[in-house]
C-alpha cells in the first residue's frame, strides 16, 4: 500500500505537464481524463485486493505475492513487474525535478545561488 501511495503522490509534481500534454487543455477536460485514470486504478487495485483475499483469506502478508509457493512462475514474473513498476516511478520525481531547475524559482534561485560561489 505505501509503494502504491508513493507513486500516487510523485504524480501530484507532474500535473501541469500533463495538463500541458492534452490536446486541448481545458480544466474540465483535464477533470475528465483525471477521473478516468483514478477510476481505473480503484477499480485495478480492488480487483488485485479482492484475489488476494479469495485466495488467501485472513492471511494475507504484506507483499502478497510473497505468499505464493516459490515455484510459482506466475508469480514470480508479478514479482518482477511489481520491481520493474517500482524503479521507473522514479521517473516520475526526476521529470519533475529536471522541469523545477530548468524553469521554476525554485531552479532560478538555485541556480543563483551556485554562481555566487
Amino acid at each position: 500500500l505505501m509503494g502504491c501511495l508513493n507513486t500516487a503522490y510523485m504524480c501530484h509534481v507532474d500535473i501541469p505537464r500533463y495538463y500541458q500534454g492534452l490536446k486541448d487543455p481545458t480544466p474540465a477536460r483535464f477533470a475528465g481524463v483525471a477521473g478516468a485514470a483514478f477510476l481505473a486504478g480503484g477499480l485495478v487495485y480492488a480487483l488485485i485486493i479482492a484475489a488476494g483475499r479469495s485466495t488467501f483469506g485472513d492471511f494475507m502478508p504484506d507483499f502478497l505475492l510473497m505468499a505464493y509457493a516459490r515455484n510459482d512462475y506466475m508469480a514470480f514474473g508479478a514479482q518482477l513487474l511489481t520491481a520493474l513498476g517500482v524503479c521507473c516511478s522514479y521517473l516520475l520525481t526526476m521529470f519533475a525535478l529536471k522541469g523545477t531547475l530548468e524553469g521554476g524559482a525554485c531552479g532560478r534561485w538555485l541556480r543563483a545561488t551556485l554562481k555566487a560561489d
